[in-house]
């Protein structure tokens, strides 16, 4: 009897962390994003496009998750976005569009060429050089892991 009054407690407790956890997600919104007083700690929830206005410096205690928005931005000169070994996790998918630099350290297993957007060809929107974009997925994860899905990737030879 003790044994399953002690297995209910449990499911009850992972089934109320689970729930709690829910609640404290934030949608990110581009007013959040280009407050001038940045993201403050949480769960930030990444569903449509952001289009950033400045640099933005995100702290190591905020999580991204990526659902399917990204961070883009109109400015000429490009932004930076900045990680402080924050916590992020996306899909294989563009999360970073043009004109946006990621810089920083970042709390992720590994990090994907296909997270940068890259020039594409006019006639059928494939991306026409791999190279940048897996040069800055290893730049974004200094040591470790930078994962090639299977398939073509071109690369443009001088």
């Amino acid at each position: 009897m003790l044994t399953s009054c002690i297995t209910l407690h449990r499911e009850f407790t992972q089934m109320y962390l689970l729930i709690l956890n829910f609640n404290i997600m934030t949608k990110l919104t581009n007013e959040i994003a280009n407050s001038t007083n940045g993201l403050s700690s949480g769960t930030y929830v990444v569903e449509d496009t952001i289009t950033l206005l400045h640099d933005l410096t995100i702290p190591n205690d905020v999580t991204l998750i990526f659902q399917g928005g990204k961070f883009e931005t109109n400015v000429a000169s490009g932004i930076t976005i900045s990680g402080s070994n924050t916590h992020l996790e996306a899909p294989i998918c563009t999360i970073f569009g043009k004109g946006v630099k990621v810089e920083g350290s970042w709390d992720i297993d590994r990090a994907y060429p296909q997270w940068f957007d890259g020039d594409r060809d006019i006639n059928n929107n494939e991306i026409i050089d791999y190279s940048p974009l897996i040069n800055k997925a290893i730049t974004m994860k200094h040591s470790g892991e930078v994962f090639l899905k299977s398939g073509i990737m071109e690369f443009l030879v001088p």
